[in-house]
């Protein structure tokens, strides 16, 4: 019977041992901008505390405590979150792995095209871009010249050929710093197709066809390669010379 009794004895003093062993008093408890006096912890949870104190009962988050009165009372305190990664982290993060597998192929794709064309190709690529671009400059010489304007050298230049081009469509030389403004450089450009048109002698369609897709280049090499149309319509109607003999 005796080791009976002790034996429940013990397991009352396990169960309620924490509860029965002193109460932590403290003469102030600052918890941010709120003091307390005459403090004493009455209990204590996972995430509060309880306490009395000169003015009444109260209780505060263990999160709020300080580090030194948390461990005063045997508590711990969570350490603060880390700070969110940076912004070009977090998009890396957050790419879809579809995402980014098509990113990769795609890279790959380039990179294998880049190796098949070889130095070789690329210099003959780049001969190529240049002798189209010989071939509109002199494109460019000749609307000029059947306007009865002189090109110039600036004809061979990029951008600077534009001046001779305006001079031929009998536009001042100032709209040049017009058409590079952006969106005032398309009303410039719908100027200059109708213009250049009209100096070769061509109808508006013509400055209409220069405006659209595909059917500029027709326009473009009809301007430098034909006749202009005064000089069409004056040798039809230009009477024979009657001879006498």
């Amino acid at each position: 019977m005796l080791r009976l009794c002790s034996g429940f004895f013990a397991l009352v003093l396990l169960a309620f041992g924490p509860s029965l062993r002193a109460e932590e008093h403290f003469e102030t408890l600052t918890v941010g901008v709120d003091t307390f006096t005459n403090v004493t912890v009455t209990s204590k949870t996972g995430t509060d505390v309880f306490f009395r104190h000169a003015r009444g009962f109260s209780n505060v988050k263990i999160k709020d405590l300080a580090t030194e009165t948390a461990k005063q009372l045997g508590l711990e305190v969570a350490p603060p979150p880390a700070p969110p990664p940076p912004e070009g982290v977090l998009s890396k993060l957050e790419v879809p792995p579809e995402m980014r597998e098509m990113q990769e192929k795609m890279a790959g794709e380039l990179a294998g095209g880049m190796q098949r064309l070889g130095r070789q190709g690329i210099i003959g690529v780049g001969l190529l871009l240049g002798v189209l671009y010989l071939f509109h400059c002199y494109c460019c010489m000749l609307i000029c010249q059947k306007t009865g304007n002189a090109p110039g050298p600036l004809v061979w230049v990029p951008v600077l050929q534009l001046f001779p081009l305006l001079r031929a469509a009998g536009m001042p030389a100032w709209w040049f710093v017009l058409s590079l403004v952006p969106l005032v450089n398309l009303v410039v450009a719908v100027m200059w197709c109708f213009k250049i048109a009209h100096a070769r002698g061509k109808s508006a369609l013509t400055g209409l066809c220069l405006l659209l897709p595909v059917t500029n280049v027709f326009a473009f090499l009809y301007l430098a390669f034909s006749r202009a149309g005064e000089e069409v319509e004056a040798a039809t109607s230009m009477p024979e010379k009657v001879t006498f003999n």
